[in-house]
């Protein structure tokens, strides 16, 4: 809830009528009451009743009177409903009894929503302010807020340009404002409110992450009606009605697993009409998308408050900026309470429903074209999935990992446990490629069943041979390889086949054809997850980063092999559509045969998979869990499906189990003892618990995106039930922030001459960080864990317009230097049961070469034809921290010609952490000599000094140096003489 138009309270002394309610009845079978709460500061200005009925049979029925209607509600309206509201302070209630048989049953005030005046000029709620709530418009003239949402205005922070619709002058316009409204509803402790457009004699189109559910449908009621004259005062006669809605007919953010269309920001709402409709035109919905520059209207409620129009030449920015996807990105002032509202073509059709403001003159909508479209379109039907498991077998995969066994060990283990991990019970069907600089297709896709799986990776409780097993490292590394080989064996898309995703592993940097970028074009419509395993000298984090964002999937990066088999379940989870309610890191102590038990929160989930993941083989670790009642479960208990491999174990099952599902569950993690008093010590050994959950609110990271040094993050991650509703949490961040950047790293060093490992030749830049990693012997980038909190609202989430399960917080000073950050957000969530999500993901941080920083050094070599000079210029890049781009980055930048420089010959590394590039420069250009340097999605950098430096000096330069000097000393001098407080 962002603004507030009064609170939601409980009635501090009960009320209750009816029957049983211990009063007598008042006129015959009939009993009434007047409810009149406390008054809020200033006055009420109306109130919502939100009442529960107890043995509300036959033809008995509550009857609120409204002022200009009455409400009724009979057995038919359920156990629980909320009146439409009703102006003031006071509100009369009748039960009737019309059942046969003894008079019996009652109804109360469980709730109450009270309108109220300004607070604080309408800030927002968590704030303490209050939008002026006078639906009613008891006072005249209505008195507007004088705080708004900064970032929905163009220019930001000036004063809104919206206008009473009243002062439209007879038109299209302000006939289609007749059709806009807006409707109120409680959320938790408060009330408020978002616009809607009428769309049929019955429904309405507004923002999901205003409705999202039927829960948030049964407390609301529109108007049509809530305006004033020009001038502010009430109109003569002024008596709104209020239209109850009654029914969420469908929602654009409710995506059942499986379903991977985009969600889309919009719910359509059924409303009685009642016996007379209401008495204004549906508008129409425009199928195309709108060009760039069309002019464009919008009619809405911002911050709750009478009907407005956002519009030409008030608002000269209302117009179409871009077009991208199924956003329409303009520049139409909006507020918090705008969420919903249509915005609107010089016909009059909606071209977008307004969503949310990210930023200043840059407004967003949800493309009418597509809701129109996704609207009609049926449900597809939910599909199994085809996976290409695409793993990195070049030389450097021999390295030793921090277990102890080599990189591909650890891979190969990591494998094992997501191919084990898919059903059988389903159509999957799974493949696997492996690739160094030869591509072998290992297995073609297969039905993923027992025998399958013992063919792949072996028979349990090893699971260390099959195809998996057999794989060996060696040679160079062809990334783009590997993905192409793995899309070829995907069918053609079609309504029988299905959905298509690719799980990357790499350890390395690509050295040999065919490169991403040549096959990359070919992998549309396949979902692509990326795993980077090793440290800073082994992955190009940038690239794989993007990879996975272009192609909706996750990138993360493990650093050993413990971490890789965690990532591998957690990218099982993101491509299986399954929730991760538990994501910890452990250690079982030295000669400990236990861990300490872990509490697993259980709240209606359908099923869930316990993952149990260790670091050696010898270790042995055993999973069993306690149910709520106290009930054993382990792998030898009927009904579980448990699988086990040398590094890991599962437990798989429904719920409930055995009767038994919410409330907390035990975790437990054992192993044999030593066996004897002479036996070996029990080393200390790290583990993970994952928790794999089907069913209830599913938890999703942020959409990818490149990131430089200095660049604010937000980390924006969806909370959401499966129907599109919102989760109230509490929701942390841990954040794994690397201290140092690579580029200083090798700045300091130097470049160590390229090595060969396993066949796989090496960059010089990734040579010289794994030779100073393996003499280190330990982690070359130190790191750091932060920790956030990130919130549900439009002061944390730029520019969301209303609350919509989407969390934030804009991380200022992060990304201070270049390198991987990991991210892992956890969310606790429910009242009665108690339980939580998780996610993690990963995002690569670039060096963002900064114009003032960056050292640029210019040389006069000689003269050319045409009175022009060859210059040597050498830039050393550094970011805004003066942190280095280093040495051996010649990919990481492209260098493009300044007017009046022509680059002669290559740009060459000097293997210091500068760049040198020799121009031609035409003197008479007007400006120095210099070359543009630009990076990808950010401004480009013109490295330039004033003036070129040549090899000597003249004397009457120096001459005039020397003169200008004593000039500035003497009136230094002055200056100092001058001033008494020196």
């Amino acid at each position: 809830m962002s603004h507030r138009l009064g609170s939601v309270l409980t009635p501090i002394v009960p009320f209750v009528i009816g029957p049983d309610s211990g009063l007598p009845a008042t006129v015959g079978n009939m009993w009434e009451r007047s409810f009149s709460p406390p008054a809020a500061p200033g006055g009420t200005k109306f109130l919502m009743l939100h009442l529960i009925a107890s043995n509300l049979i036959g033809g008995d029925r509550v009857e609120v009177d409204l002022g200009y209607d009455t409400d009724i509600f009979t057995a038919a309206s359920g156990p629980s409903f909320w009146t439409r509201p009703i102006a003031g302070n006071s509100v009369t209630i009748r039960y009737v009894d019309n059942s046969p048989g003894p008079s019996a049953g009652n109804v109360a005030v469980s709730q109450y929503g009270r309108g109220e005046g300004l607070k604080l000029g309408g800030a927002d709620g968590v704030n303490g302010g209050n939008t002026n709530g006078d639906l009613f418009l008891t006072d005249s003239p209505y008195t507007e807020p004088t705080f708004f949402n900064a970032g929905a205005v163009c220019p930001d922070k000036s004063n809104p340009s919206w206008e009473n619709v009243a002062c439209m002058p007879a038109g299209l316009q302000k006939d289609i404002a007749r059709s806009v409204g807006m409707f109120v509803h409680a959320e938790g402790d408060a009330l408020t409110s978002c616009s809607a457009a009428l769309i049929g004699p019955d429904l309405i189109l507004t923002a999901a992450h205003c409705l999202p559910t039927q829960a948030e449908v049964d407390s609301a009621a529109f108007t049509l009606d809530y305006q004033t004259n020009c001038d502010g005062t009430r109109p003569v006669g002024y008596s709104p009605r209020f239209l109850k809605l009654t029914r969420l007919v469908k929602t654009g953010v409710a995506r059942p697993a499986g379903d991977l269309r985009p969600t889309l920001d919009y719910s359509v709402v059924q409303f009685d009409a009642g016996a007379t409709g209401v008495g204004a035109p549906a508008l129409a919905i425009r199928p195309g998308l709108p060009a760039v520059g069309e002019e464009l209207f919008v009619v809405h409620h911002p911050r709750g408050v009478t009907k407005k129009i956002s519009r030409k030449p008030a608002d000269p920015t209302c117009q179409v900026l871009s077009v991208i996807g199924n956003t329409i990105y303009y520049a139409c002032d909006s507020d918090n309470g705008s969420s919903g509202s249509p915005v609107l073509d010089s016909l009059g059709r909606i071209v977008a429903v307004n969503d949310w403001a990210p930023g200043s003159c840059n407004n967003e909508g949800q493309a009418a074209a597509a809701i129109l479209q996704d609207f009609i379109d049926p449900m597809p039907p939910i599909k199994d999935m085809d996976v290409m498991l695409v793993l990195d077998r070049s030389g450097s995969m021999t390295l030793s990992g921090v277990s102890g066994d080599s990189k591909m060990t650890e891979a190969k283990r990591a494998a094992a446990l997501f191919l084990d991990l898919i059903r059988t019970d389903r159509t999957h069907r799974v493949g696997i490629v492996s690739f160094s600089d030869t591509v072998t297709l290992d297995s073609v896709l297969t039905v993923v069943n027992s025998a399958a799986i013992n063919i792949l990776i072996g028979p349990s409780p090893a699971r260390t041979s099959g195809i998996v097993g057999g794989i060996t490292a060696g040679g160079w590394t062809s990334i783009g390889g590997g993905l192409q080989r793995a899309q070829t064996q995907f069918p053609a898309p079609g309504p029988a086949t299905n959905t298509r995703a690719i799980l990357l592993m790499t350890d390395g940097l690509q050295n040999t054809p065919p490169m991403v970028a040549d096959v990359e074009g070919a992998l549309g419509g396949t979902q692509l997850d990326v795993i980077g395993f090793g440290g800073a000298g082994d992955l190009d984090g940038a690239l794989l980063a993007r990879l996975a964002r272009d192609h909706r999937g996750l990138y993360s990066r493990a650093g050993e092999g413990l971490a890789l088999k965690k990532f591998f379940v957690l990218a099982f989870g993101n491509i299986f559509q399954s929730g991760i309610s538990l994501d910890p890191v452990y250690t079982i102590k030295a000669n400990a045969i236990s861990a300490d038990p872990i509490a697993l929160g259980v709240c209606g989930e359908d099923s869930i998979a316990v993952v149990l993941g260790w670091e050696h083989p010898g270790s042995d670790l055993i999973l069993s869990l306690t149910a709520p009642g106290g009930l054993p479960v382990a792998s030898t208990t009927p009904g579980i499906i448990a699988s086990r491999g040398d590094t890991w174990a599962y437990l798989r099952f429904p719920l409930p189990f055995a009767g038994q599902r919410d409330g907390n569950w035990v975790i437990n993690v054992t192993r044999l003892g030593s066996g004897g008093e002479l036996a070996p010590s029990l080393p200390a050994e790290r583990f993970f618990v994952t928790t794999l959950v089907e069913g209830g609110p599913v938890m999703r990271p942020p959409t990818p995106r490149r990131y430089y040094t200095g660049d604010l993050i937000n980390p924006l991650v969806s909370f959401r039930h499966p129907d599109g509703g919102r989760v109230d949490a509490r929701m942390t961040l841990e954040v794994e922030v690397p201290g140092e950047s690579v580029g200083n790293v090798l700045a300091r060093s130097g470049l160590h001459d390229p090595m060969s490992i396993g066949g796989d030749q090496l960059s010089a830049a990734a040579s010289t960080l794994i030779a100073l990693d393996q003499a280190q012997g330990g982690a070359l980038i130190p790191t750091e864990l932060r920790t956030f909190e990130l919130f549900d609202d439009e002061t944390h989430e730029e520019g969301a317009l209303e609350p919509d399960g989407v969390y934030g917080n804009p991380l200022v000073g992060l990304t201070r230097h270049e390198g991987n950050y990991t991210f892992h957000a956890r969310a606790v969530f429910g009242d009665a049961c108690q339980t939580s999500r998780e996610t993690t993901w990963s995002a690569y941080v670039s060096i963002g070469i900064d114009p003032i920083t960056t050292a640029v050094k210019t040389t006069t070599l000689g003269a050319l034809p045409g009175g022009r000079k060859r210059v040597r210029i050498t830039v050393t890049p550094k970011d805004r921290y003066g942190n280095y781009l280093g040495p051996g980055r010649l990919g990481d930048f492209e260098l493009r010609e300044l007017a009046g420089s022509q680059p002669l010959g290559p740009l060459t590394d000097a293997g210091d952490g500068s760049y040198v590039q020799d121009v031609a420069w035409d003197l008479a250009s007007g400006r120095g000599p210099g070359v543009t340097l630009d990076q990808p999605g950010r401004p480009p950098v013109i490295a330039s000094p004033p003036a070129p430096a040549s090899g000597r000096a003249s004397k009457g330069c120096l001459f005039l140096l020397v003169l200008a000097l004593v000039a500035i000393l003497s009136s230094l001098v002055v200056n100092a003489g001058s001033d008494p407080d020196r």
